[in-house]
């Protein structure tokens, strides 16, 4: 088998991994609290999530060469790591509840909005610049989240019911905005967590899985602590692992091993793909939860879904090359009209370009990602001459944003290729 096969193969297995571990996650989730209503206490799953990452990581930088002693100084010089990684414990929590709160169709849907708290934290906090056209995606996909979110039932009131039927509905009402506040908690958090690793981690030089384990230390210490202040009593009388199941156990296999699928799928494949697999598997949630758990989906839902998947393939999409600004001189304007000398300048651009004039502002194009402000040498029809063109930086911390986008469920989600993601 050939190499090229070999590669394609491995980018459809981590593709589809991705695919069944951002829907696995959810569902499971959903199913453990809602149909086998499982008992367990959210900080003793927290507790498990953490420790799981904390081996895994640690195998990871063994097996590139470090020892028990390198762990333990990076470890040592985790103290940076102490304020994600109590978000990321608190966003942990977040998703639990909001998942038992509200239909796993429509927390999948909402979960994207992790996109826009993502720009807009790196917008504010990292100066990164973003274009008109990724700003409209952004707002498309809060059209589609308020459309997901919209419960005509909930909406039309309770006159004319009955006083039973007005407290199951009023019931409806408050459980439905406890999840969906959870719900955006959660993705503000993840947004700001995401951002603020990224701006510790510029000109840091720790390995992602060195990373990974501060983050995860810290994450073990805090989750304990959660689990000890908020249900000390209950943890008392029932024990650590009252109220699990098979299905807990699959809860924490697939919240621990998602961030090193996401890992690979980012070496594998691009950011276009992977958003195509998240929207695939918000395709996948919405229908399995519709036959699961018998979730209405609604003309509403099915819309607002639609144009949460449109937006975050137009945020993906890469930025065409800025128009390019050509000053030629006075004796190269006879020889740039001459149909010998035209040359195509950037993809899709037909301008023609006199030799030995810089051609300003033109970008990389790429799902947010920037330039490095590097030459380029085209040669023209002459061998003797050739062209210089200037490329300019796209802004700080925009890698992240096109990772991010693509993501959606799994983005920033522990243990992503992006700088400060946690496996």
């Amino acid at each position: 088998m050939t190499p090229s096969a070999v590669s394609s193969q491995k980018k459809l297995l981590a593709l589809a991994t991705l695919c069944l571990q951002n829907s696995a996650l959810i569902l499971s989730m959903r199913y453990s609290r809602s149909v086998l209503r499982d008992s367990y206490l959210e900080g003793t799953i927290i507790v498990i999530m953490e420790l799981v990452k904390l081996i895994v990581s640690c195998a990871l930088v063994m097996r590139d060469g470090g020892s028990l002693v390198h762990i333990l100084r990076v470890i040592r010089a985790s103290l940076p790591m102490a304020v994600p990684s109590c978000a990321y414990v608190a966003q942990n929590l977040l998703q639990l509840k909001s998942v038992e709160n509200l239909d796993a169709s429509t927390f999948s849907v909402l979960s994207q909005l992790k996109v826009l708290t993502t720009a807009v934290a790196s917008a504010i906090f990292l100066g990164t610049r973003i274009s008109s056209r990724k700003w409209r995606a952004l707002a498309l996909l809060c059209g589609g989240c308020i459309l997901v979110s919209y419960r005509p039932s909930l909406a039309a009131g309770t006159a004319g019911l009955s006083a039973l039927q007005q407290a199951e509905a009023a019931a409806q009402w408050s459980t439905f905005l406890l999840g969906l506040g959870c719900a955006l908690a959660m993705v503000t958090l993840s947004g700001c967590t995401g951002v603020y690793i990224e701006s510790q981690l510029k000109n840091a030089s720790a390995t992602l899985w060195e990373r990974n384990v501060q983050l995860s230390v810290w994450g073990v210490l805090f989750a304990m602590a959660s689990l000890m202040i908020r249900d000390f009593d209950a943890l008392y009388e029932r024990g650590f692992w009252a109220g699990w199941s098979g299905m807990a156990g699959v809860v924490v296999l697939c919240q621990s091993v998602g961030g090193l699928v996401t890992a690979v799928v980012v070496k594998y494949t691009d950011t276009i793909i992977k958003g195509f697999v998240v929207g695939l598997s918000v395709v996948i949630t919405s229908v399995l939860s519709s036959v699961l758990f018998g979730t209405d989906l609604t003309v509403y839902f099915c819309v607002g879904a639609g144009a949460v998947l449109l937006s975050i393939f137009n945020f993906n999409e890469p930025d065409l090359p800025s128009s390019a600004s050509i000053l030629p001189g006075p004796s190269d304007r006879v020889k740039s009209l001459s149909p010998f000398n035209r040359q195509s300048v950037g993809a899709g651009h037909g301008s023609s370009s006199p030799s030995n004039v810089p051609l300003m502002g033109m970008q990389n194009g790429g799902g947010g990602g920037g330039g490095n402000g590097s030459s380029k040498k085209m040669s023209d029809d002459d061998p003797q001459t050739s062209q210089q063109i200037q490329t300019h930086p796209n802004g700080n911390g925009s890698s992240l944003l096109g990772l991010v986008a693509a993501q959606g469920l799994g983005l920033l989600s522990n243990g992503n290729k992006t700088p400060g993601s946690k496996v």
